[in-house]
């Protein structure tokens, strides 16, 4: 293949970046640990693992409903928040989102029909051409519109109380867990949090957004993308797929 061919040319490509700084690194292994951690079979198990490793679990919601109800995983994947423990140098709290686990999850993966995002609140009756601003695939919009719901009042209250807020995942988490970011940020703008640092490392992060809202990620470095090699996820698309 083409690596084979010129195995260094990739450290040439990527020769002008800068290195990535040990606090970046630290950062990125954290929230990788949690993103594999969304996988765990019980709340009880993230918990053990997660306190292995001195995070306290605050809450979760999904872990027992998706096994008995997977069909409502659709729009409402599993997730979790951790928080550094009282007294700790650094005051941080982790919000993980789960990826692609079960068949019910692909139906989300491949909801690629455009949906306005951040939402506008205006029914657009399920025409993109009337979409204006920026958008998001519906699967996850819908997801990250849920997710959000759900954790805005307790992230919230850990931003006023100083807690620096992370969010990751994996796949399909990865890409909730980036549109969450952009409406966390958003909100906080406007209740007057604007100085609550919060930022998304995503993992395998699919492509489920226009240009424009993959520059506003992108900005202050809100939402960071992590790529192994030549992985298909980040790289699928419906164009793409056409050109197969």
């Amino acid at each position: 293949g083409e690596r084979g061919a010129d195995p260094e040319g990739e450290r040439r490509a990527f020769a002008p970046c800068d290195p990535c700084d040990r606090a970046t690194l630290r950062e990125l292994r954290a929230a990788a640990a949690a993103a594999f951690w969304c996988y765990a079979e019980s709340p009880t198990a993230v918990q053990l693992v997660a306190g292995q490793q001195g995070w306290t679990l605050l809450f979760e919601k999904g872990f027992l409903d998706a096994r008995q109800r997977e069909e409502d995983s659709l729009a409402h994947p599993p997730f979790f928040c951790l928080a550094t423990p009282p007294g700790a140098p650094r005051r941080r709290a982790l919000l993980a989102v789960r990826g692609t686990a079960s068949v019910h999850d692909v139906a989300v993966d491949i909801r690629v029909t455009p949906a306005s995002f951040p939402p506008t609140g205006a029914d657009d009756g399920g025409d993109w051409t009337s979409i204006s601003g920026t958008f998001a695939f519906a699967g996850m919009a819908r997801a990250a519109q849920y997710v959000f719901e759900e954790c805005w009042p307790a992230l919230r209250a850990l931003a006023a109380e100083g807690y620096e807020l992370v969010l990751t995942g994996h796949s399909l988490g990865a890409g909730v867990a980036s549109l969450v970011a952009v409406l966390l940020r958003d909100e906080l703008d406007r209740c007057g949090l604007a100085d609550a640092p919060a930022r998304c490392y995503g993992f395998a992060t699919p492509a489920c957004v226009d240009e424009r809202l993959a520059d506003r990620c992108g900005r202050d470095g809100l939402v960071t993308s992590v790529v192994l090699h030549d992985d298909v996820v980040p790289r699928l698309t419906a164009r793409s797929l056409r050109h197969l």
